[in-house]
């Protein structure tokens, strides 16, 4: 298979005492090197019989241990989807990197008012400002330049709002509105207001941990869409390797080499030069990101203000050869929870250029 223990097991330890999901690629030919989903069952439990009680409190926990989160588990994207929204701007040349925008914490349209996520605001900003410190206000008003179909035309040329083919079973397909979608009080998708909410990930917009896997897989090597891997070759004893995957490409993501360079550039300010990723860090190893913070609709008061977390990186950053994504449910702030779990991965896959700063 493709999973590498090592990094499998530093995936596993980072993710205790979190529900979620971790998703190890490498983006230049889609093996998934490791595959985390928290909390998990027992596996030995499944080698044999098991017993109608043992059966019975594994299917009935409230936690879902049977859920695999990185393909079956769909979530609004947060800020992770900003990255779509600079891509579809700056191609379409409705958005330029010099566009400035002054947020003081809020966004008027109509009657509504929609916040962002620093109460006073970011003050003067331009795209690259806007992508570092994840400024909403300046992607309300890009999206609405920009336009519902524009957005939605490279989220699925990234390859949201559809299989990314993965060899297992019961994989769900995400969620990209169309202009006859309408949302939850039935309201068109391309509307003002909600193409507002989809400029910042949320709204429509469903993800699954893999599908942000190989979309940001594809920010990382120029655009190409790999099918995601797990199994690379199968032998037998008595007649040697019987069958290979020699790796699938299915899709090309084209854009600008300037906007390549952008978003490269803005994705490595977000974790080196104060941005929200900041908590990522790593001395010695460029690792470009972006984190998400996704509001999820409250079950009880007991999970008002329990956001989804979200960190989608990639490094080195000048010739990656690995991405790492996190999800944790219900965790908060992504550059506050998800972020820093990225570090104790790569810590694990790169322990040669941590330990020359130490």
């Amino acid at each position: 298979t493709t999973v590498d223990r090592r990094i499998q097991e530093a995936a596993e330890k980072a993710m205790e005492g979190h529900a979620g999901a971790v998703v190890v690629m490498d983006p230049r030919n889609g093996d998934v090197l490791a595959m985390v989903s928290t909390p998990a069952f027992q596996i030995d439990r499944f080698t044999g019989s098991i017993d109608r009680e043992s059966w019975l409190r594994v299917m009935k926990d409230p936690e879902f241990p049977m859920l695999n989160r990185t393909i079956q588990s769909q979530y609004a994207p947060g800020s992770v989807f900003k990255i779509i929204v600079a891509a579809a701007g700056l191609q379409e040349k409705t958005l330029t990197p010099a566009d400035r925008t002054y947020c003081n914490g809020e966004f008027q349209l109509g009657t509504w008012t929609f916040k962002d996520w620093k109460r006073e605001g970011h003050g003067t900003v331009d795209a690259l400002d806007a992508m570092r410190h994840s400024c909403n206000v300046f992607f309300y008003q890009a999206g609405l330049k920009i336009g519902g179909a524009a957005i939605t035309k490279y989220a699925a040329a990234f390859g949201l709002g559809q299989a990314t083919g993965i060899d297992l079973g019961a994989e769900k397909f995400g969620l990209i509105p169309s202009p006859k979608s309408r949302g939850r009080r039935g309201v068109p998708a391309f509307q003002a207001g909600e193409i507002v909410n989809m400029s910042i990930g949320q709204g429509q917009v469903l993800v699954t941990p893999m599908q942000v896997a190989r979309f940001m897989a594809a920010v990382a090597n120029g655009g190409v869409l790999w099918k995601p891997r797990l199994v690379q070759r199968i032998e037998r004893p008595e007649r040697g390797v019987v069958w290979t995957d020699t790796g699938t490409v299915n899709g090309h993501v084209e854009l600008n080499p300037a906007v390549w360079a952008f978003l490269r550039q803005s994705l490595w300010a977000v974790v080196n030069d104060n941005g929200t990723g900041a908590g990522a860090r790593i001395p010695g190893l460029d690792i470009a990101g972006k984190t998400g913070t996704a509001q999820m609709i409250a079950n009880s008061r007991a999970d008002k203000g329990q956001d989804h977390a979200w960190f989608a990186s990639f490094a080195p950053v000048k010739d990656p050869e690995v991405v790492v994504v996190v999800l944790v449910e219900r965790g908060g702030k992504g550059g506050q929870v998800a972020a820093p779990i990225g570090p104790k991965i790569y810590n694990a896959m790169f322990p040669e250029k941590v330990a020359l700063v130490e």
